[in-house]
């Protein structure tokens, strides 16, 4: 009998959960009335290109990976003899790395120019959180008056999977950034910037296209950005 076992607790992500819970379970589905050890390469690899039929490579390799650890996992805890079907040189080629993108690095006199141009007091405000102080566009959208701290801002379940962060920032952006909660009488526990990730998305590409730079939006959307000041 298969059973499911818990291998994300080092990094309790809700996507790494997401994934694994979808990839175990079918498999456990499909398998789970058979002993682990009699499940053979070729059926491992018939069950992993029905799960990842019409993916990107990305997708592909990340439940190909699931799958992988689970095996591990249950070599590393009780079955020695088992073997990893998903080590066999077929399997690995053809859930391979997909191939690394190579970003085109913006300067920060360009990032610099593209905020002054920025005349709407919200999507500048977005933009030096996003470009200057790392933030992910999800935690800017996310931000509300009660997030603020002395020279920072607590970001509230964040992408690492810690409990929380802290990001520090200028005191002249921190003073701006209240002015603004004040000056549209936003609530304490409101979102600052009640607008959509699709909406953020396109204002950050039209700052962008200020300077007729296309790869700025997948730089600060993609969070390509350093994060220089959190902890």
């Amino acid at each position: 009998m298969i059973s499911i076992c818990s291998i994300t607790r080092p990094t309790p992500k809700k996507n790494t959960v997401k994934t694994c819970e979808f990839v175990l379970s079918r498999f456990n589905a499909q398998f789970g009335k058979r002993d682990l050890a009699s499940v053979s390469q070729e059926e491992v690899l018939e069950f992993l290109l029905s799960l990842t039929k019409n993916n990107k490579q990305a997708t592909k390799r990340n439940r190909y990976s699931v799958l992988a650890s689970f095996y591990n996992f249950s070599i590393n805890t009780g079955f020695l003899a088992l073997t990893n079907p998903c080590n066999s040189s077929v399997i690995r080629k053809i859930f391979k790395h997909p191939q690394a993108i190579q970003w085109n690095i913006v300067d920060k006199e360009t990032i610099d120019e593209i905020i002054f141009r920025t005349m709407i007091t919200r999507n500048r405000l977005m933009l030096e959180l996003m470009a200057r102080e790392g933030m992910r566009v999800g935690e800017v959208l996310n931000l509300t008056p009660a997030d603020f701290q002395e020279r920072a801002l607590a970001i509230k379940n964040p992408k690492s999977g810690r409990v929380g962060e802290t990001v520090y920032v200028p005191r002249k952006i921190l003073v701006r950034l209240t002015d603004y909660v004040k000056a549209n009488e936003i609530g304490k526990s409101d979102r600052i910037f009640p607008i959509s990730y699709v909406a953020a998305w396109s204002m950050v590409k039209k700052g962008g296209k200020l300077v007729t730079i296309s790869s700025f939006v997948l730089i600060i959307c993609g969070g390509m950005q350093q994060p220089m000041h959190r902890c």
